[in-house]
């Protein structure tokens, strides 16, 4: 299935189906979307987050296949670059991993820890957290700490753009 996220007219309460039920959070798409599906990005505006977003909530797998994040126009029908998700207050990171959460694609997505992230931007500090996540083309900057602390296995980083973080860009 393929669901959609759209920051502005968005709604999590909607479907997500549909560009025009499209649930106004990715939070709401790592609780729902299952291994194989893919979430629509919307770049309708900036997706803003006062809250670490847990990416432990459900989980791809290799046997079923990944759960793809990639962003798309204001329309929700063409790729387009930087879908932008930022910190709007003080955080510990903007998205945590845990063991649980593994084999997800992250496609053309900035991640803005806006001066407001205090540890690292993408935290997937113990044994086996984020396993064969995979990043392309997507921006890391502004984390209090580090970009990516990562200690997971077959983490991927294609044509990333990471800067202007306190410590190491990728750490693991």
């Amino acid at each position: 299935a393929t669901y959609y996220v759209d920051p502005v007219s968005g709604n999590d309460g909607n479907a997500g189906t549909s560009f025009g039920a499209a649930w106004a959070t990715t939070q709401k798409a790592l609780d729902t979307a299952p291994a194989g599906d893919t979430t629509r990005l919307c770049k309708t505006g900036t997706e803003t987050t006062s809250a670490v977003i847990d990416a432990a909530t459900n989980s791809g797998s290799l046997a079923n296949g990944y759960i793809n994040f990639e962003r798309w126009d204001s329309t929700g029908s063409c790729l387009v670059d930087g879908y932008e998700i930022q910190a709007s207050s003080s955080i510990s990171n903007l998205i945590s991993y845990t063991t649980a959460a593994d084999s997800l694609k992250w496609v053309g997505v900035d991640f803005n820890g806006n001066g407001n992230v205090t540890g690292s931007l993408l935290l997937m500090d113990g044994t086996g957290e984020g396993d064969y996540t995979e990043y392309w083309r997507c921006t890391i900057r502004d984390g209090g700490a580090n970009g990516a602390l990562m200690r997971g296995r077959g983490i991927k980083f294609y044509e990333c753009n990471v800067h202007s973080n306190t410590l190491d860009g990728l750490k693991a």
